[in-house]
C-alpha cells in the first residue's frame, strides 16, 4: 500500500541517511513523504510527526541558507 506506517518508517530512515550525507534536499524530500504518510494513516502518532516536523524545519533553514550564500561570484562575459 502507498500509505503504511512501515513505509513512513522507511522514508524516515532514508531521510536520516541523506541528512548524514549532507544531502539536505533528498533528506527533506524523504522526511516530507514520511510525514505525509503518518498524517494519513497514523494522525495520532503525534510524537513521530512532531520529530519529523522539527527536522523538516531545520532542513528547510539549512537549504535556504545554502542557497542564499553564494559560493562563487558572477563574472561578466565582457
Amino acid at each position: 500500500p502507498e500509505v503504511h506506517p512501515s513505509l513512513a518508517l522507511a522514508y524516515t530512515h532514508l531521510g536520516a541517511l541523506y541528512q548524514k550525507m549532507n544531502e539536505s534536499e533528498k533528506a527533506r524530500e524523504n522526511f516530507s513523504k514520511a510525514f505525509a504518510i503518518y498524517e494519513k494513516c497514523q494522525p495520532q502518532d503525534v510524537e513521530n510527526m512532531t520529530k519529523i516536523q522539527k527536522i523538516l524545519e531545520t532542513l528547510s533553514a539549512a537549504i535556504e541558507e545554502e542557497f542564499s550564500t553564494p559560493e562563487w561570484e558572477c563574472v561578466s562575459a565582457e
